[in-house]
């Protein structure tokens, strides 16, 4: 109760301060601002994480953290690896063997390929491209800003996500080490 409020306005504290580029996530408002001081450079609609779940006898923390983070890494053209709770949460046991792309398939040609398969094929897959999007900002372990067909309200599991062109800007207009603060 206390201890949050105190953290939250000091963490808006320090918000006010920042010079430069940075951005401001809205958990609760499903909204984005990427500000250059005082200043609204661009802003968008999110979506966040859906909090904790209970899959296959595990609990799951799926909530998108609150507090000051920053750019860690920027990827083009990201792969998502599914993690064991992909197939925990549809009721499946994780494959025993996965299907594996061509050799040397490009990104593209490996979209190609993957689109090709059956849906239950699909399921067989450990890596896909192109799920998230064509660009990923990554923000903490296991926390990225990606492209998510869903994108209002507790949607995630843990990332934030938002529009192909939000996650073009983003990509954009933000670099390594700029802040990221998350309410």
């Amino acid at each position: 109760g206390l201890r949050q409020r105190i953290e939250k306005l000091q963490l808006e504290l320090d918000m006010h301060k920042q010079k430069g580029t940075y951005l401001v996530i809205d958990r609760h408002s499903g909204h984005f601002w990427v500000r250059q001081d005082d200043a609204v450079l661009y802003e968008g609609e999110c979506g966040v994480g859906k909090g904790r779940s209970y899959v296959r006898g595990k609990n799951y923390d799926f909530e998108t953290p609150a507090g000051k983070m920053k750019v860690i890494s920027k990827i083009k053209e990201p792969w998502w690896y599914r993690p064991d709770w992909f197939w925990y949460e549809k009721g499946m046991d994780v494959p025993k063997h996965f299907i594996k792309y061509p050799r040397g398939a490009t990104y593209y040609e490996a979209i190609a390929f993957y689109n090709s398969l059956s849906k239950e094929d699909k399921l067989r897959v450990r890596a896909v491209p192109g799920y998230l999007g064509k660009y990923t900002i990554k923000i903490a372990e296991g926390i990225y800003i990606h492209y998510g067909a869903r994108r209002r309200g507790q949607v995630s599991h843990g990332c934030i996500r938002v529009s192909r062109e939000s996650a073009e800007k983003l990509f954009l207009l933000l670099d390594i080490e700029d802040p990221v603060y998350i309410f």
